[in-house]
Parts: structure tokens; C-alpha cells; sequence
């Protein structure tokens, strides 16, 4: 009596396990799953994630059984060789924290050499600190910038001495880019020539 007991329990056992394996449909396998089971992921809910600092938006679902990734791209204007995932044509491939060669130097391989264009050069680009006004892999704003409009330059000209200057009345949110070259020129202040 006590093994016919056993062999009862074993055949139970295994007729839940082809259950748990061999369900017919998605939705009956994952309602016996959650019936036995606490915490089972429904196949049938939306899985959205979003990776810092990344190029894409991953959405996952399962549909009738199959998984269904979309990648939708972000509305970031991206640096090129970030937007090709070519990470080491500006990162050491050993260490992607460190860049391949130092600020401007690298920034230098692809774009204009300021020190070669401009007698006198606006502070960050003398210093080599592009990463001052420009963001290295991406930004909502134009040309990668950190900063739109007077806030870019604000953010380290201080207001009130800029205000001072008379040839400042009335500015209110014109761009400085729109009297002033932010890389250098060759007069103190910058000024394009109109």
C-alpha cells in the first residue's frame, strides 16, 4: 500500500512536470506557471529599458511565444564615431575609460586644428578642454554642445561684466556665436568680421 502511495505522488509529479515543459500555448504554460509558482514574469507584458548613455531604447515582448526586440534610436545628435559603436577610434581598446591620445590632440585627428587657423585662441580650445563646450558622444543640441545659446557662454563668462560692456545693451537672447567665433580669431574678442 505504501509504494502504490509513492507511485501515485511520482506519476502526479510527472504529469505537472510535462505540464510546466510541454505546454500547448504561452498563455497556458505562463497560467500554470503562476498558479504553481510565485513570481513568474507575464510573457504578455511590455519589458521597456532604457541604457544610460546608450544609442538605443530597447523594447521587448513576447508575442504568440516569439520574442519581438525593437531598437528605437533616441533623438540625440550623435558624435559619428559613437553613433558606428567605433569606440576606439577615440579609446584606448585596453582601457575605454582613457582616451587614445590626450584633449586635442585626438579631437585634432578628425576636426580643424584651431592653433593653426587663429592667432588668438578662445581659453577651453588654447587648453585643449573641447569637452568644455562639447559633448564627446552626444547631445539634443546642434554641433554636440552642452549648453544652448548665452548659457553656453554664461556658464563661465560671468553676466554682469558681460552686461557692462556697452557694446552689449540690448542683446537680450541674441547667441553670442553671432558676433563672437567661440574657437578664436584673430582680434581679442573674437569678432566676426560682417
Amino acid at each position: 500500500m505504501h509504494q502504490d502511495k509513492h507511485k501515485h505522488i511520482n506519476y502526479l509529479l510527472f504529469i505537472i512536470a510535462l505540464l510546466l515543459l510541454w505546454a500547448c500555448t504561452p498563455k497556458f504554460s505562463y497560467s500554470v506557471r503562476s498558479f504553481l509558482f510565485d513570481g513568474v514574469p507575464n510573457p504578455y507584458e511590455v519589458e521597456v529599458t532604457v541604457i544610460k548613455d546608450s544609442l538605443y531604447t530597447i523594447d521587448s515582448t513576447l508575442v504568440n511565444g516569439i520574442s519581438m526586440t525593437s531598437f528605437v534610436r533616441n533623438e540625440f545628435n550623435l558624435h559619428t564615431p559613437y553613433g558606428k559603436r567605433e569606440c576606439a577610434k577615440c579609446h584606448d581598446r585596453n582601457d575605454m575609460d582613457k582616451p587614445r591620445l590626450p584633449l586635442p590632440d585626438l579631437c585634432n585627428q578628425c576636426h580643424e586644428d584651431y592653433n593653426k587657423t587663429y592667432k588668438i585662441l578662445h581659453g577651453p580650445v588654447a587648453s585643449g578642454d573641447c569637452t568644455q563646450c562639447h559633448s564627446p558622444h552626444q547631445s539634443k543640441l546642434k554641433n554636440l554642445l552642452l549648453r544652448s545659446g548665452q548659457e553656453l557662454c554664461l556658464n563661465c563668462h560671468t553676466t554682469p561684466l558681460v552686461l557692462a560692456n556697452k557694446d552689449h545693451d540690448n542683446i537680450e537672447n541674441t547667441n553670442c556665436t553671432s558676433c563672437h567665433n567661440p574657437h578664436g580669431g584673430n582680434n581679442d574678442m573674437f569678432l566676426l568680421m560682417k
